[in-house]
């Protein structure tokens, strides 16, 4: 099983040592503002897979689709019949929440600190008296 898990190992470092060099092959063709728009996404039926942020760069990196092509047969051994440029958004992280902020009426503000002085525990005395604070 251990070298079932090692040749699998092995095969995935070197897909990625060539994808890798597939992406450096791709950026020396490109001007400085697309080579930070695009990714290699894998290979796919001889076709390169490109992935890229947004339509404006899809259609930006499809001008430079021939010489990315040509790059790609000059650096490497594959000979890929053409380019597919995907646009994959940039993942946005889930938006906070934030929630307005609590407070006590008084009348349960004095219960709490009263509930406070009965309590031995003097990490929990001290929250109780903290939270008895939060009155509007």
């Amino acid at each position: 099983m251990d070298s079932i898990s090692n040749k699998l190992q092995s095969r995935l470092r070197r897909q990625a040592q060539q994808l890798q060099g597939i992406l450096a092959a791709l950026k020396s063709t490109l001007p400085e503002d697309c080579q930070s728009h695009l990714e290699v996404g894998g290979i796919r039926d001889n076709q390169l897979v490109i992935l890229t942020d947004s339509a404006v760069w899809q259609t930006r990196l499809r001008m430079y689709s021939q010489s990315m092509l040509e790059s790609v047969h000059q650096h490497t051994e594959l000979r890929l019949s053409r380019l597919i440029i995907k646009v994959i958004p940039p993942r946005r992280s889930a938006p906070v929440e934030h929630h307005p902020r609590r407070l006590l009426s008084q009348k349960s503000a004095d219960i709490i600190e009263k509930t406070a002085q009965s309590i031995n525990d003097a990490d929990l005395r001290k929250a109780l008296e903290k939270l008895a604070k939060h009155t509007k």
